[in-house]
């Protein structure tokens, strides 16, 4: 939990339940117009957290969507290839469900490109995914490569400039 709430910076509730608690604490100890002033005042910190935090997580997740228009790209140049269907997938990186989203396949992860080539040779080909880390969980690729059953490269996919 401590990785996802460390990684998931903008979830809103992170402060939002604080701030709740507290505006509650207060409330039981203040009366009168001074309760109005400590909710007020709790309420535009909370606003004013919130707005400051998504433009923070707006600005450092900027790459995001580059990534991934980029990514979408790649994979929409290799689904023309005639071995895209019934290929063997790997890399050499770790996959989460982003990749096998992307591509809508099974991806063999910290492949040995020898280990691939034996799977795909019950298959029609090996397509290998090169990645670079963009977030935690959102690689760019970089490179698809496309071999016949043997090992042999036939052609690259790269993301275009």
């Amino acid at each position: 939990m401590m990785q996802h709430a460390y990684q998931f910076s903008f979830d809103r509730i992170k402060l939002a339940a604080p701030l709740l608690i507290l505006l509650s604490i207060i409330c039981l100890k203040v009366s009168g117009d001074r309760w109005v002033k400590a909710l007020v005042s709790v309420s535009v910190l909370t606003i004013a957290t919130n707005v400051l935090v998504f433009l923070y997580d707006g600005h450092r997740f900027r790459e995001w969507g580059n990534a991934t228009q980029q990514n979408e790209a790649v994979v929409t140049r290799l689904k023309q290839d005639p071995l895209s269907e019934c290929s063997v997938y790997g890399t050499k990186r770790q996959v989460r469900g982003y990749l096998n989203l992307l591509f809508q396949r099974d991806i063999f992860e910290w492949s040995d490109f020898s280990d691939l080539v034996r799977q795909a040779r019950e298959s029609c080909g090996l397509i290998l995914i090169h990645t670079d880390k963009v977030f935690t969980d959102l690689p760019r690729v970089t490179l698809v490569e496309v071999f016949d059953p043997t090992g042999r490269l036939l052609r690259t996919y790269a993301p275009l400039a």
